[in-house]
């Protein structure tokens, strides 16, 4: 919980993969051709590995511009993708910025540890009289009395963005991830345009994905993309998709069922939601679901349309 008095810091961290090449994306078409009787033309020369490579951004973004400088931003890769060799000779990476080699390249809740200290170290001259509430996602690595009690060992209050709703909800997956990669799928096709083989190397690639991050991440005030997915306490800046999912619903009731299950109510929100009942099982005639159905239109605030008298057949008309 905040103490009195002081002001949330509202910090929403989220991982994405980076793919070692764009070249393999969904809509990509090519003509297999004989190579021996046609002109060099440049390809794409990955080998297998580096095909399938990537790394995991563990990114952070604040709706206040003066943490958002200072949060880090972290890549994880596994041993083969982050090699010794690689990470000793890249050079010096911008402030707050870092490369994590472990055997898993994905998250873990070890790892969620590690993460909350670098968090917890990268602002806390800043923390008087502030507090952080970080929003996550509910990915199993996030969740667990081991993650929380690490949490509340930095003074981090975690929020957990509901699941299936990050897609509307969350900064990070709603506006900035999409951003960051499209850039990213531009700089890296325009450093391929410049080579004369059409490939850049991992080192080359790497410094890529991390200037593009700081093009994105910093210097950037996201008070009002926090706004718009209802994170903060000013709701008059929803984003219309938000507002759509918000309006009145519907019960659909469909006719001549034999029993009410998944497929015979709905729920048909303004902005194309459909949540299906789960797990009912009757064959309860109209006249006696009725009276049940209105007291959950009561509960949950739903607007019922008119449900007819039974049909010769038994169930809901």
């Amino acid at each position: 919980m905040i103490e009195r008095g002081n002001e949330p810091i509202h910090i929403n961290m989220d991982e994405s993969p980076i793919p070692r090449s764009f070249g393999n994306i969904r809509g990509n078409r090519g003509i297999k051709r004989k190579r021996d009787h046609v002109p060099y033309r440049g390809v794409e020369r990955l080998d297998h590995g580096d095909q399938r490579g990537q790394l995991s951004f563990v990114g952070f973004a604040c709706s206040n511009k003066e943490f958002q400088d200072c949060l880090p931003m972290i890549f994880l890769g596994n041993e083969h993708m982050l090699t010794q060799e690689l990470t000793e000779n890249i050079g010096p990476l911008p402030n707050g910025f870092a490369l994590w080699a472990a055997t898993s390249g994905w998250m873990t809740a070890q790892t969620l540890k590690c993460v909350f200290r670098a968090l917890h170290d990268s602002v806390k001259h800043l923390l008087a009289k502030r507090e952080i509430i970080l929003y996550l996602d509910c990915a199993k690595s996030h969740i667990g009395l081991a993650q929380s009690a690490s949490a509340a060992m930095f003074g981090i209050t975690l929020v957990y963005v509901p699941s299936r709703l990050t897609f509307l909800l969350q900064p990070l997956d709603v506006y900035i991830f999409a951003r960051y990669k499209c850039q990213l799928r531009r700089s890296y096709t325009r450093r391929r345009c410049m080579t004369a083989r059409g490939t850049i190397t991992k080192h080359e690639w790497i410094h890529l994905v991390i200037d593009t991050a700081v093009a994105v991440f910093r210097g950037v005030d996201f008070a009002a993309v926090f706004a718009r997915c209802g994170v903060t306490f000013d709701q008059g800046l929803l984003n219309d998709q938000i507002v759509s999912y918000l309006q009145p619903l519907d019960i659909t009731v469909f006719r001549e069922c034999e029993s009410i299950d998944d497929a015979d109510i709905k729920y048909l929100g303004g902005g194309g939601i459909t949540m299906a009942f789960t797990h009912i099982r009757t064959s309860l005639t109209s006249r006696e679901v009725l009276p049940d159905l209105l007291a959950l239109g009561d509960v949950v605030g739903l607007s019922l349309i008119h449900i007819s008298e039974p049909t010769r057949r038994r169930g809901i008309s």
